[in-house]
């Protein structure tokens, strides 16, 4: 697989177009194979607000809904290989909260296929004292729709997954992916809680008047200290490469089995297709659906495969990738910065796909 100098060229013209019109303050992208890098680039600056502060290759991202498939789904993966947790199981086996409400019924692996009938989003952090009520609240409160009936993407799901995976590892979900999956995958630079001073800065916060740099840009994630199982991690393009690396071979990396590739295969399996949305184990997938009407899933593009799969996170942030091709790519940005309302990125992150599967040599 290879990419031509022309090709390159092209999409760093793309990105650099992204950049003047606004579309984000920055980019760091890089799409490659197990084998090598086929593409990188970094350009713009980490901050325009308060004062101009150049990217460079090290920057961290809040990489946002990222989270949940670069770290709740593998972790709940890692549980159902060695035999602690199923997927048939249900919350309430975990969550005794949940016994006397609607959501009473809902399985894990409604959780992590959005089908569990949570509602999208509470504003828990004005809503609860604490993690644990809103844990309560989500069970009282959250439960929209009869489990199974329906693809809602929901972050509560995520929530309530995490705290699952807290009361099965016995540690708290920073310490958990640690230990279990960037330790591993020698991961150093992605974390919760980053103390790095280079940052990629979001969004202003309205009650400090300051730019988020470094803590969380998700309300519900702040309110829980900056870790939660639906957003908060930080991390940059080479690190999340690592990651991407281990699912295109399959669960393997630095010589060892991080995840079965029973899992993998599991985790990107389509499970909706018959609720007219394409959902694996939290990742989008795509499939064989009329162009421009396949939901979530056309973010990776035109000319992504079937069987592709990805995600995306609020503050401008996807990866995709294909392990038939064997290929990914990976594009941080913080679109944010200028505003939540500045969505230029979704018609961008389209276009960057597919110049990117056009310009595959075999």
């Amino acid at each position: 697989m290879k990419m031509s100098d022309e090709k390159k060229l092209t999409i760093r013209e793309l990105i650099d177009a992204a950049v003047a019109d606004g579309a984000f303050p920055c980019a760091s992208i890089i799409a490659g194979t197990p084998y090598e890098i086929l593409f990188e680039y970094y350009t713009g600056n980490r901050s325009i607000y308060p004062k101009t502060a150049p990217l460079d290759n090290n920057t961290l991202f809040d990489i946002a809904s990222l989270t949940k498939v670069l770290a709740t789904v593998p972790l709940a993966m890692m549980f159902i290989d060695t035999g602690r947790i199923s997927l048939a199981d249900k919350v309430t086996e975990y969550l005794p909260e949940f016994l006397t409400n609607s959501g009473r019924e809902i399985k894990l692996g409604q959780l992590l296929t959005h089908t569990a009938g949570c509602t999208p989003h509470l504003p828990l952090f004005d809503m609860c004292c604490n993690y644990e009520d809103a844990i309560s609240m989500i069970a009282k409160d959250g439960i929209l729709h009869t489990p199974g009936a329906q693809v809602l993407y929901s972050d509560l799901g995520f929530i309530i997954m995490g705290r699952v995976l807290e009361i099965t590892g016995k540690d708290t979900l920073d310490n958990l992916f640690m230990k279990y999956l960037y330790q591993p995958l020698d991961m150093h630079n992605t974390s919760f809680r980053p103390l790095s001073d280079n940052i990629a800065l979001t969004e202003k916060d309205p009650k400090t008047g300051s730019y988020l740099n470094g803590v969380v840009h998700d309300e519900n994630a702040k309110f829980f200290g900056g870790v939660s199982g639906h957003a908060g991690l930080f991390s940059n393009a080479a690190d999340i490469s690592k990651f991407a690396v281990m699912l295109l071979r399959y669960g393997k990396a630095c010589m060892k089995q991080i995840i079965s590739e029973a899992s993998v295969r599991a985790m990107t399996r389509n499970y909706t297709y018959r609720l007219g949305e394409d959902r694996g184990l939290g990742w989008s997938l795509k499939a064989e659906r009329i162009p421009g009407t396949d939901s979530y899933s056309s973010a990776g593009g035109d000319l992504a495969t079937p069987g592709s799969y990805g995600h995306t996170g609020f503050t401008g942030t996807s990866i995709w990738l294909d392990n038939t091709l064997g290929v990914y790519i990976i594009c941080l940005t913080n679109r944010v910065h200028y505003g939540r309302e500045n969505v230029k990125i979704i018609r961008f992150r389209r276009l960057l796909h597919n110049m990117f599967f056009a310009s595959l040599e075999y």
